[in-house]
């Protein structure tokens, strides 16, 4: 609904073109859904035994440090 609402995507056209970034086990509704873009802060990694769906990629530092990552390689990605 959110981003059918604010960017005019439905459900199936969110997948492939959003990520999600989370840092907890109460994320793992959207690690599920967007299971091939959906990215973890590395303090999540204590968490991994505990989530059945776990993100497609790992940060390699925890919090805003993991978050700047994941934004440092999308604005690389683009450039691309």
């Amino acid at each position: 609904a959110y981003a059918a609402q604010t960017v005019g995507l439905d459900a199936d056209e969110a997948i492939g073109r959003c990520a999600f970034c989370g840092d907890s086990p109460n994320d793992e509704p959207m690690f599920a859904w967007l299971e091939e873009t959906s990215v973890g802060v590395a303090n999540l990694s204590r968490f991994l035994p505990l989530v059945e769906h776990h993100p497609a990629y790992l940060t390699g530092a925890p919090g805003g440090g993991g978050f700047a990552q994941l934004v440092d390689r999308l604005v690389q990605l683009r450039g691309a």
